[in-house]
């Protein structure tokens, strides 16, 4: 029964000193008024990258009447729309939860680039809006594009080009690769040029690969593709140029033969088959073409019925035998297709020249002898290639002769060997034939030459033989990549061409040198180059300076005519992106903190050029110092991820107030902002006493904790006394006049009714009420000095811990030896008082009871006071 009342009475006596101000107060001063009246958005950053992407970017907050940030006080369900979806779509609502001093929402970018609206509403408070802006990132390497250099090549038997890679980013410009690249190659048409590889590997801080591609006679267009994971596509058309054979031409050799006797050696002769374009000009088979050959009088000439000319020839080679009977025949060629031609031949019987003279057997005197050439086909290609071409003939005036006492041996020579020379210039007529055959080699040179054949007792005889091909009359600069990355390096990204009056590509007859020039070296420098002999192009390497600008670069040759010829092109250099930083805080950089470990939210981002973001290229470690150590101690480091374009940073400040924050890495513009820490609306503290008690006396404690002025209910309390122990004390509801005072019967139970012993726990866990306040009674076990520690976090807030010291000194000694009762036990002997009275009275009854009992000796026992309970 004691034990009851004395439960009763703690309970009036926490009101009474509520009432008189021992106690702190329940509702404490408010400060300046920070309800929220209005909703805020803040973009950070301010710009996204337009690549279909979903950002952590809008900071959705709540303001207070003069538009400074502050907290939500209850749930503050937020909706969102985006004015322009097309360019973004924002999530279509946030809550704010109370305590909280902001939302984020994800905002969803297109491949569209622009800006949207986005608006925020609530009930209750202001809409407001703000713009979202998207634009192509720079940096990071999405794009795989493709030259084909040169990308026109005239049609020749294993000629070769490259195929240069190159990593650009959304914007175009120069990327290097994050990591190493496989990356594939096809052709769509492996006839006209295939790769020579199906795979290369583009090399991690690269953004330039070549690999070769292989081109043959056949005309037409082939479109390269190449692709890798990750990037898009490139592609890169290859044109060979080669006029379509339309036509065949007929060369009999020799057209005047003789008949087949017993004299004869040889009765066989040659046909040459050639192809020739729409103009009469040599052309290479695109395949094998077949073609019928025919005579009209096989009583005079036996023929083979066909003749194949093989893909990547200009003619073919077939042979005629002669009869013993002499006349005229006309040999035809033909294939489907191509216009036919014809050739005749004549037949007359030998005539026979003796050792010492050239001259008929019967003859009354000698007659001098000639030679005849004959070419086939003419003109022949400018390709360094061989041709059986040339037949030299012995005739003594009007008619072939045969040799009837041993071999003839012909000198033949080329007036221009640059056009074209022969492998000996020597050669024999065999004994018992008419003629006989060489090969001509063309050299790169377009041109005639004259040939002259001659030989001992015959009179020489001469015939010009023509190479066909493009003349080079010019050289032309092309950039294969416009953009340089300003790193120092040397890249293979400019092509020197050689190119006809027609502006087709063109075969250097000789080794070409070329001088190179750039109207400002420490932007690019190009060194001078030489197009080799047989070649309709080189790469040229540039190498890149640390400065971002652009340079005229010239091409000067002369060895085609008499003057000069240049070319010129620009190339350009861009500082790898990114380039610089900024830094991005909500509601203009001012943020509601805490004094003690607030998280707040800012945003790091990297920008190019026109200050856009832009993406790492590698992983880049930041670092933000502070100009106030007092609000920010220590230094704080972000690492941006390889594609990504900023991070977003948790600043904690130890105390209100504004710093300057600095933020740098290597390589990359430093960047400053001011950021002012608000202090939070939350009013924390710890009261109680008294400070000095006996063993016997006990105190209470309170933690009161109030968010913008009012009381902040459901606060959770962790307490903890270093010796004694702590029971619960609920101040009176004011919505009843229920007293209530609950022990704790565990440190995990929350004023869970218990019946544990009186003495109390050392921890236990509370929250607060609806006054905002969790009390604790301290009931001590030995003097000394007990630390009482209440460790108060509220919602969306860090945790903070508050110290309260209580000195419990002994018992002093009563009347009769026993202690001195303390003054809670004195207010508990006569409770019944309290009730009525309440307040100051009840305050004031105990007091006078106090009084009572001490004058009448003051130590009852629990039997005595259960007695006279009743």
């Amino acid at each position: 029964m004691r034990d009851k009342v004395r439960i009763l009475s703690i309970g009036i006596l926490l009101v009474g000193l509520t009432l008189v101000g021992v106690l702190p107060p329940t509702k404490a001063d408010a400060p300046l008024s920070l309800t929220p009246i209005a909703i805020s958005l803040s973009s950070i950053p301010p710009k996204l990258p337009a690549n279909s992407v979903t950002y952590p970017a809008v900071v959705v907050s709540v303001v207070d009447k003069n538009g400074r940030p502050t907290v939500a006080l209850v749930d503050v369900q937020v909706s969102l729309t985006s004015s322009q979806e097309n360019v973004g779509k924002v999530s279509d609502s946030v809550d704010i939860p109370p305590g909280a001093t902001y939302a984020i929402a994800n905002f969803t970018t297109t491949n569209t680039a622009g800006a949207t609206i986005i608006t925020a509403t609530s009930i209750g408070l202001t809409t407001t809006s703000v713009s979202v802006t998207t634009v192509i990132a720079v940096g990071y390497p999405t794009h795989l594009l493709l030259s084909a250099v040169p990308s026109t090549v005239p049609a020749r038997t294993s000629n070769t080009g490259k195929l240069i890679m190159e990593l650009q980013d959304d914007v175009g410009l120069p990327a290097k690769a994050i990591n190493d690249v496989s990356i594939s190659l096809f052709s769509s048409n492996a006839h006209v040029a295939n790769v020579t590889s199906p795979s290369v590997i583009m090399k991690q801080g690269d953004y330039l690969a070549e690999v070769d591609y292989a081109s043959g006679f056949v005309p037409g267009s082939a479109l390269i593709t190449v692709s890798a994971s990750t990037f898009d596509s490139g592609l890169a058309t290859v044109t060979v140029l080669g006029f379509p054979a339309l036509a065949l031409k007929l060369f009999a050799q020799p057209n005047l033969m003789v008949t087949c006797t017993n004299v004869v050696t040889s009765c066989a002769g040659r046909l040459v088959v050639a192809l020739t374009d729409l103009n009469g000009n040599p052309t290479k088979a695109p395949r094998d073409i077949v073609v019928q050959v025919r005579t009209s009088n096989v009583a005079i000439l036996v023929v083979n019925d066909t003749v194949v000319i093989h893909a990547g020839d200009i003619s073919a080679i077939a042979t005629y035998s002669t009869t013993a009977a002499a006349g005229i025949a006309r040999i035809t060629a033909s294939s489907p297709g191509l216009t036919s031609d014809f050739a005749d031949v004549t037949t007359i019987g030998p005539q026979i020249a003796s050792a010492a003279y050239c001259q008929p057997a019967k003859a009354g005197s000698p007659t001098p002898c000639q030679l005849k050439i004959y070419t086939g086909p003419n003109p022949v290609l400018a390709d360094h290639q061989s041709y059986g071409s040339v037949v030299v003939q012995m005739w003594n005036g009007s008619a072939p002769i045969i040799n009837s006492s041993g071999t003839t041996s012909v000198t033949l020579t080329s007036s221009v060997t640059g056009v074209g020379n022969f492998t000996t210039i020597t050669f024999p007529i065999p004994q018992g034939r008419s003629w006989a055959s060489i090969t001509f080699t063309s050299t790169f040179q377009v041109g005639t030459t004259q040939l002259t054949a001659s030989s001992q007792n015959f009179l020489s005889n001469q015939l010009g033989l023509t190479t066909f091909g493009p003349v080079p009359s010019k050289v032309v600069l092309k950039p294969i990549s416009s953009t340089l990355p300003a790193d120092g390096g040397t890249h293979a990204v400019l092509e020197l061409d050689l190119e006809d009056a027609q502006g087709s590509p063109a075969i250097a007859p000789f080794s070409v040198p070329v001088s190179i020039s750039s109207s400002h070296s420490s932007i690019v420098n190009v060194n001078s180059a030489i197009i080799p002999a047989g070649q309709s192009f080189i790469v040229v390497n540039v190498t890149a300076g640390i400065l971002e600008g652009k340079a005229n670069v010239t091409a000067l040759v002369s060895a085609f005519t008499t003057g000069y010829t240049t070319s010129w092109t620009i190339l350009g250099t861009v500082i790898p992106a990114p380039s610089s930083l900024s830094a991005f805080a909500p509601d203009s950089n001012r943020i509601i903190s805490a004094s003690a470990g607030q998280l707040q939210l800012v945003a790091i981002q990297l920008e190019g050029g026109q200050n856009g973001p832009a993406r790492a290229r590698a992983p880049m470690n930041i670092s933000i110092s502070s100009s106030n150590s007092t609000v920010i101690p220590k230094l704080i480091t972000v690492s941006v991820a390889p594609g990504q374009d900023y991070a977003l940073l948790n600043i904690t400040p130890m105390v209100s107030g504004t710093t300057v924050l600095t933020i740098s890495t290597p390589g990359l513009a430093v960047a400053s902002m001011s950021i002012t820490f608000l202090p939070y609306p939350l009013v924390e503290t710890i009261n109680g006493g008294p400070p000095k008690i006996f063993t016997n006396q006990t105190a209470i404690i309170s933690v009161s904790t109030q968010l913008d002025g009012a009381p902040l209910k459901g606060t959770p309390v962790h307490w903890k006394a270093s010796t004694g122990g702590l029971i619960v004390a609920t101040p009176p509801d004011t919505n009843s006049s229920t007293i209530s005072t609950t022990i704790a019967a565990s440190t995990t139970s929350t004023r869970s009714t218990s019946t544990a012993t009186p003495a109390g726990l050392p921890t236990v866990d509370d929250k607060t009420d609806k006054t905002g306040l969790s009390s604790m009674i301290f009931r001590p076990n030995k003097p000394g000095s007990a630390l009482i520690t209440a460790v108060v976090t509220p919602a969306n807030q860090p945790s903070r811990t508050f110290n309260f010291t209580i000195q419990v000194t002994t018992i002093p000694t009563g009347s009769g030896g026993k202690a001195a009762p303390s003054l809670v036990d004195q207010l508990t002997s006569f409770p019944y008082i309290l009730a009525p009275i309440g307040g100051v009275g009840g305050a004031g009854a105990a007091a006078f009871f106090f009084i009572r009992r001490r004058g009448k000796g003051g130590g009852s026992t629990d039997e005595e006071f259960d007695n006279a309970m009743g």
